[in-house]
Parts: structure tokens; C-alpha cells; sequence
């Protein structure tokens, strides 16, 4: 290596550290990693659910649950709700707040504005709305019906739409809005249904609240969720039937949930009747299609009351959550890129050890914080450390042990490991070239592909994927063949080259076995994020004889493969066993080599297409002393019915390929013959007929 190029690598981690923490540094300031920041906030709480404090028991929700509408129809009348507010106040709830407006005039509108100001602390909400125009930002107000707002004793605004983040979680909260009046004091910002509810509660003026909560800065204030819980819709009915009745209905919400209904029949257990007492209770949907929702770190669902009812909650106790400084962050990013330029001169796995500490020690101190009520930056900093700790890593492995590397890129590609190894050892082998072997092909094709495919459209890679991992470690790890190709959802894989292996006919039979199991399991234990509109199968053939392997291809491109009639052959026994409805198909030739080791059955003599020669094939069941009990008591009759078939006897073939359907209704082969047989002991075949079963498509 030239003195230059040393000192260019040498220098290397520096320049890239530079021009890293500018481009990363700019990426930050325009919000890039934002998004992925509030997933793993989200995630946090998951992770520390466990420790994180209940929702305060004076909070409950009425909900306006399908009960009610079911019987009082939607939207339910406004006396109901004048009623509601008469029962609230004889139980002796503090502050109530309906989370629904009453923009429209109505019947019984006289009633629910009467009932407002008997109750004396209760709240409603009023409807903002920003337009843009020329002349710049607008802010409307849409009132409820005349005389509701003067009733009450508070007025606020539920909207939050300048607060949604992008993926519709809301996250953030803003007790006031400098933009809105208050519509019963004109010289007061506009308060937040929320505002509005803590003053009532805790008796304090607005303006008092608005100081607390940043005065006219419009303070954004990060929400600091409470778990959920399990409550009963109807607790004094099911309340002694938990654990003796499965499937009680209940509903998910960290804060005591009331059915709007029963609190007007009156139907409460003392539990409730004391919970409610001096209590703040928000008035607000949950029935499907009448209720605003939004996504919580708990839940993909929830009602936008609960959303209120959590702010409440962060208001009453002040535990808001903090953020870091974002200048503070971007210093901490910067020591993230810049601490793996010291790291990768150290040995690769100190360095490597190192980086890790690093991850997760960030990792703790979040977490750590987040018990704080602080929220640290996971994604940027773990991101900024890992891209500069990668990148310097793989510089170094790129300019250490050229000659090897370049061996394994060329040819690690599209060869297995074993043949990577091979032409390490022995470059020479690197040559368009072939040599005849005896050797095992086997073809794997997925059934009901097509159907699958165009079901779960975009989705069909990482379905693929799960399978053909799988597989191809069976052959290649557990059996160690060499996968040719994969051609969408086949595979092509072969035995004995570039290695010699004695026992290749043995070796692909056994991994034929081992992927139907292993197609099984996927099947029943594997849980796809999408449906599967049926289950995969898996058809294999497979034949052995003499086949040309060897590279193929260009000086620029390579690819180690085998060729010639044999391999044909084994992927036309792939395709017959939809002829046959079989599973492995396997040419005699290959079972010979296996016999001692499987359990198999004959399925007869077939002449695929392009071939004349009809050859004798066997379809693999299980490994030796594996064979299902139920298999046990068939394959004799399936045995004694091929032998009568095959000696023109259809009616006594009939009889004992009954017995298999009997015992297994779905077997494939047992099912075309006993079809045959009965059509041939109907109508009996020419005298020249051989029974030989020809194949009529691929």
C-alpha cells in the first residue's frame, strides 16, 4: 500500500466525522427524525406500564355507551342529558363536562340550559375553527345554543387538531389559546375544555390556571399517559360474576368508566356511588361511529375523552412530561458520531463491546429519565452512533485482507458456503468449466402460490421470505446441499458438488421430509401480520443420475450450477404431484439410495412429457419408525390395491383403496386410483393398456 493511500486511510474516520455531523446535524433541525421519536415514546411507556402511576379516582367518564343509544336513539335527546345533570348533582359529583356540542337548536333545549344552571358547576364546550386567507390566520367560533353558555359555569374549546401529530396520536396538550376569546369573558385568552374543567374543580379563577400553565406563551405540554385498566360496563350486574363468566363485557380505560345509563336508572354499585362523589365527571361517547377516537401509547383505539381525561390528571398532579433542549441533544449526537472515531483503533471486538455499552448505556439513562418524567431522544443519538460506528467498521474490513474478500464477494453471491470455502482453497476451480457427477437434484414449488400471491399483494416478499429462510436451511444447514437458485417460489437445490458426498441420495431424501415438516410448522405457529387466504403447501421432486455442474456464464458474472435430462426430469416429478395429489415425488433411482432409511409407497409408472420411457416412481412419507399410526394401518391397502390395479383387478383394487380413503379421506394418490379403478371396472381399458399413468401438462 502506497505511503498516500495509508495516510488517506488513516484520516478517514476524520473527514467522514465531519461531514457526518454536518449532514446529521441538518437532517435534526429539519425534524427528520420526529416521527420515529414519538413510536418509541410510545413504546417507553409500554415497557414501564408496570411502574407507571393510575389515573386519579375523582376522574370518571360517563359514557354515552351503546345502551344509551340503543335506547334513546343518536343523537340521544337533550333532556336526557337535563335529567343526567339532576342525578349527578344528587350523588354529589363536583364538576361535570360534556365532551359534545350543542351547536343546533333542539326540542327540550329550555331544559338542558335550565338543568346547566341548577348543577352550577358545569361546563360546555364551543367550536373553533382556523381559516386561512389572504389577509392572514382566522380564528371562528361556532357557539352553542343561546343561553348554554351563559349557564354554565365555564366554556372551553375540545379542539385539537393543532396538535395532531402526523400518524393521529395525540401527544401534546395546550391548556389555552391566545388566538380565541373566551366566550363569557372577552378579555380572557380562550380556555381549553381542559382549563375550563381544573379551574371548576379547583375553584381557581381561568386567569389563575393560565398563569400556572404558561400565560399567554401557549405553552405546549407533553402528555404523560396513564395505563389502562379493565372496568365493567356494568358493575353492579357483573360485579360478582368476575372469574365464573368468560367474555363480561368491559371496557379499557385508566379512569373508572360509567354507563351514562346507568347513573340515570340508577343502577350503581356502592364502589361507584362513592367513587363519584366530589368527582370530576366528563360526559362523552364510546358507542362505535358516534364518538371522536384517537390512538394512545396503550391502545389503537380510544375514545377522545379519555384524552382529556389524562390532561386533567397531568394538570391536577404537575407531571407533565419534560423534554431535553434540543440544542442539549444535538451536542449529545455529536459525541455519538464522533466517539467511533476512537473506538475502531481499538481491536474489532473492544471497539465492538465498546459501541454496544455505549447503545445500551443510552438506552438506561432514557429509561432512568423517563422515570423522571423526563423524555431523552432514543432514536437520533442510537442512529447517529450506529451509522458512524458501521461505516468506520466496514471502511476498515473493506481495506484489510483484499485478496480473500475478493474471493468470497465474487463468488459468495450466488455459491453456498461450502463452495466458497472450496474456491478459497483453491482458486483455480473459479473457471467456466463442468464436470460430470452423480448427483441429486431436488425442485421445491409452494401450491396455492398464485391465489396466495394475489391476495396479499405487496405483502408477498415477507411472506415468501419466512418460508424460503426456513428451507433453505434445512438444506443447506441440516442436510448440507447447495441451493441453485430460487426461481419466485421455487427452489432448486442439489447434492454431492462441489463437495463429495457418498450418501447424497440419502441426504436430499431426508431434507425432503424435514421441509414438509417444516412447512407444517410454519403453518400452524407462525402469525403473518396480514391473512393468508389459504394455506401454503409444498410439492417436491426428485431424481438422480449424471448431470453436468460446473460454472456457467460470462468472465464478469458467474454462476455455479448443474444442467442436463436428469435435472429435467426431477422438475417434471416436482410438477406431477399435482397430477397424483402426492407431496414428494422421487424417481426410483434416487430411492434406491434411501430405502433403508424412509418410508415410502409406489406410486407407479409415469412418462412425463418429452420422454418416452416411462420410469417407476415412490412418494416419501417419513423417516423410518415415523410413520403415523394411521399411515400404519393404510399403506397395506394402498399397497394390495396398486397391485390389483396394476394387474387389471378394479374391483378388488376398488376395495382396498377404499379402506385408505377411509381412514384418510384427503390421500391424493389413494383417491386418483380408486377414481380409475372404479372407471376401468365400469369400462375396461384396451388390451395394450400397461398402466402407465402419462403426464399431460408439466
Amino acid at each position: 500500500m502506497k505511503p498516500s493511500q495509508k495516510e488517506g486511510r488513516r484520516r478517514f474516520p476524520i473527514y467522514f466525522a465531519i461531514g457526518f455531523s454536518l449532514f446529521f446535524g441538518f437532517l435534526y433541525w429539519l425534524d427528520v427524525f420526529v416521527g420515529p421519536e414519538r413510536v418509541w415514546m410510545d413504546r417507553v411507556f409500554l415497557l414501564r406500564a408496570a411502574s407507571l402511576k393510575p389515573g386519579d379516582p375523582r376522574i370518571i367518564i360517563a359514557a354515552i355507551d351503546d345502551q344509551t343509544i340503543k335506547k334513546h336513539g343518536l343523537p340521544p335527546p337533550r333532556s336526557l342529558h337535563a335529567r343526567f345533570l339532576d342525578k349527578a348533582k344528587a350523588y354529589g359529583v363536583k364538576t361535570v363536562a360534556f365532551d359534545m356540542m350543542f351547536l343546533e337548536p333542539r326540542e327540550h333545549d329550555a331544559e338542558l340550559i335550565e338543568a346547566t344552571r341548577r348543577f352550577g358547576k358545569a361546563i360546555h364546550i364551543f367550536k373553533t375553527e382556523t381559516k386561512y386567507t389572504p389577509a392572514g390566520e382566522v380564528v371562528q367560533m361556532d357557539l352553542p345554543i343561546e343561553g348554554l353558555i351563559k349557564a354554565s359555569e365555564y366554556a372551553g374549546y375540545p379542539n385539537v387538531d393543532q396538535l395532531l401529530d402526523g400518524d393521529g396520536h395525540l401527544r401534546r396538550a395546550m391548556m389555552f389559546d391566545r388566538r380565541v376569546q373566551d366566550p363569557k369573558d372577552k378579555n380572557r385568552m380562550g380556555p381549553s375544555l381542559d382549563a375550563a374543567i381544573l379551574a371548576s374543580f379547583l375553584g381557581k379563577p381561568l386567569e389563575q390556571i393560565a398563569a400556572d400553565f404558561g400565560g399567554d406563551k401557549q405553552k405546549v405540554l407533553i402528555v404523560n399517559y396513564r395505563p389502562p385498566r379493565k372496568w365493567l360496563k356494568r358493575e353492579r350486574r357483573d360485579a360478582g360474576l368476575v372469574g365464573k363468566v368468560a367474555n363480561l363485557d368491559e371496557i379499557d380505560s385508566a379512569y373508572r368508566t360509567i354507563s351514562y345509563m346507568d347513573l340515570l336508572s340508577g343502577e350503581l354499585s356502592e364502589a361507584q356511588k362513592k367513587a363519584i362523589k366530589g368527582s370530576i365527571m366528563l360526559v362523552g361517547s364510546t358507542t362505535l361511529g358516534y364518538y371522536d377516537h384517537y390512538p394512545t401509547p396503550f391502545l389503537q383505539v380510544s375514545p377522545g375523552v379519555d384524552y382529556h381525561a389524562n390532561v386533567i390528571d397531568n394538570a391536577l398532579h404537575g407531571d407533565f412530561l419534560l423534554a431535553w433542549p434540543r440544542g442539549r441533544m444535538l451536542l449529545v449526537m455529536l459525541a455519538m458520531i464522533w466517539i467511533p472515531v476512537w473506538l475502531v483503533r481499538l481491536p474489532p471486538l473492544i471497539g465492538a463491546g465498546g459501541a454496544a455499552a455505549l447503545f445500551v448505556s443510552w438506552t438506561v439513562f432514557g429509561f432512568w429519565q423517563a422515570s423522571g418524567l423526563v423524555q431523552v431522544e432514543f432514536i437520533a443519538p442510537l442512529t447517529a452512533l450506529g451509522l458512524s460506528f458501521l461505516v468506520q467498521t466496514v471502511y476498515r474490513v473493506l481495506t484489510e485482507g483484499q485478496e480473500k474478500r475478493a474471493i468470497q464477494q465474487t463468488f459468495g453471491r450466488f455459491v453456498s458456503p461450502e463452495v466458497v470455502k472450496d474456491l478459497a482453497k483453491n482458486p483455480e476451480k473459479a473457471t467456466i468449466s463442468s464436470q460430470e457427477r452423480d448427483m441429486t437434484v431436488f425442485f421445491l414449488d409452494i401450491a396455492h402460490f398464485t391465489n396466495i400471491s394475489e391476495k396479499i399483494g405487496n405483502n408477498i416478499f415477507d411472506f415468501l421470505n419466512v418460508y424460503l429462510s426456513a428451507l433453505t436451511e434445512v438444506i443447506e444447514q441440516e442436510h448440507k446441499g447447495t441451493v441453485d437458485k430460487y426461481i419466485g417460489d421455487c427452489v432448486m437445490a442439489f447434492w454431492n458438488a462441489p463437495l463429495d458426498q457418498p450418501d447424497h441420495r440419502l441426504r436430499a431424501c431426508l431434507a425432503a421430509i424435514r421441509c414438509q415438516e417444516v412447512m407444517k410448522r410454519i403453518n400452524e405457529t407462525h402469525k403473518f401480520p396480514f391473512p393468508l387466504p389459504e394455506l401454503p403447501e409444498a410439492r417436491i421432486g426428485l431424481n438422480s443420475g449424471l448431470m453436468k455442474v460446473g460454472f456457467t456464464g460470462s468472465q464478469q458474472k458467474l454462476q455455479y450450477t448443474v444442467i442436463g435430462d436428469e435435472v429435467n426430469l426431477a422438475s417434471r416429478l416436482e410438477g406431477a404431484n399435482k397430477f397424483f395429489g402426492s407431496r414428494i415425488m422421487v424417481s426410483e433411482s434416487t430411492f434406491e439410495g434411501a430405502r433403508s432409511a424412509v418410508d415410502a409407497r409406489e406410486l407407479g409408472r409415469i412418462r412425463v412429457i418429452g420422454k418416452e420411457t416411462p420410469i417407476r416412481v415412490f412418494e416419501l412419507l417419513a423417516k423410518k419408525d415415523e410413520l403415523s399410526e394411521t399411515w400404519k394401518k393404510a399403506l397395506p391397502h394402498y399397497e394390495r390395491g396398486l397391485k390389483h390395479f396394476q394387474k387389471r383387478e378394479f374391483a378388488e383394487s376398488v376395495m382396498e383403496l377404499q379402506e385408505v380413503a377411509k381412514l384418510i379421506p384427503d390421500d391424493g394418490p389413494a383417491n386418483f386410483y380408486l377414481t380409475e379403478a372404479r372407471g376401468y371396472a365400469a369400462i375396461a381399458p384396451a388390451e395394450e393398456w400397461d398402466g402407465v399413468v402419462k403426464m399431460t401438462a408439466k
